[in-house]
Parts: structure tokens; sequence; C-alpha cells
């Protein structure tokens, strides 16, 4: 029997540890978007690729109705997973078929009539664009905590949406109360 507890973490953040053994999600902090008993699911929040045109990127993705937008847009890489599956993690405030709530002010769509919506100006407050997603099997994600390889926060809008991508890993760190220069750069036991 296994002594890991099951607790899951949907709607919340993943901050890998400086010593993080997995080079893919070396500082990295990633919106948990689902978490149950067959495995997570979770969006890199600060690696970002590119700022692209959204017509552009619409042409690019075959989207109709797209191609008079004069709309930029960030792209980011939410994951190793899957680099052609886009996501579009927005405010609560934009709904339609294929958005599913995470949490009270964060939503997830995977739909890429989005970006058709985006490009005729009706559009969430806050978004984010990622391309490709971090996955876990069952139990996975849950030793990879018991292993001191992440930590857990609460996510919030103003925080995935408002903080500059280049400091989400050391502000996320320095918001849970802790000094970097504290936290050890190897993992393990006591």
């Amino acid at each position: 029997m296994s002594n890991i507890p099951q607790t899951y973490i949907s709607g919340k953040l993943l901050i890998a540890m400086p010593h993080m053994p997995d080079n893919r999600f070396k500082n990295t902090v990633i919106f948990i978007y689902n978490h149950d008993a067959a495995g997570a699911f979770g969006l890199i929040l600060n690696k970002p690729l590119k700022k692209i045109n959204l017509s552009e990127l619409s042409k690019d993705l075959g989207i109709k109705g797209a191609n008079d937008s004069q709309y930029n847009v960030d792209i980011f890489l939410g994951g190793p997973m899957d680099i052609t599956k886009g996501f579009v993690l927005h405010s609560n405030d934009f709904f339609e078929d294929g958005t599913k709530s995470i949490t009270s002010d964060i939503s997830l769509s995977t739909n890429t009539n989005v970006l058709e919506k985006f490009s005729n100006q009706e559009t969430p407050s806050h978004k984010m664009v990622l391309f490709g997603y971090a996955g876990w099997s069952a139990g996975q994600l849950e030793q990879e905590i018991a292993n001191n390889d992440w930590l857990i926060a609460g996510a919030t809008k103003d925080f995935i949406f408002d903080c500059d991508s280049n400091e989400k890993w050391n502000k996320s760190i320095t918001n849970l109360g802790i000094n970097l220069a504290y936290l050890s750069a190897s993992g393990g036991e006591a």
C-alpha cells in the first residue's frame, strides 16, 4: 500500500525545486488544469516562444475569419508533450463550447474557434496561448511531490496573466515566503 497521500491539485501551481532532475522542467511554474486518480495534466506558464500576429497564427492553423486581425499574441510552450495541441488559458469572462472552468477565475479552452473569436474582438480580458502540455501517469506526480521535486502553491488570475514570464519562477517561490538562498540545490529525504 502506498504511503503517498491522495491529494489532487487541479487549479494549483507546481513550482520546480532548484534540483529538478528533468531539465525540461528546470525553473518552471506549471498550472495544473486536471489531476485525479488517472494522472495529471498541466501547462508551463513561463516558457514564452514568440509574439505572433493572430492572423499569421490563424493562417498557419487553417482558421478562417481571422485574416484581417492586427492583434498580436504571445505564444508559450505549455509542455513537452504533443506540441501541436493548442490551449488557451484565460479568465472566466469568456466561454464557448470546449471551455472548461478550472477555478473561480481561470478557464481553459481547446477549441481553435477561440482564436477566431479573438480576432473579432470577442476575447477574455486575460489570456495565454500555449502549445504542448505536461502530463503525468497515475501516481507519477504524487511520487515527484513526495521526492520534493515540486512545491505547490495557489494559482491566481493576477499571477498567471500579469506576472512577467521571466519572473514567475522566482516570484512564485517568494510568494510562498521562501528565500531562494535557503533552498537546497539537491533533493532527498532527511
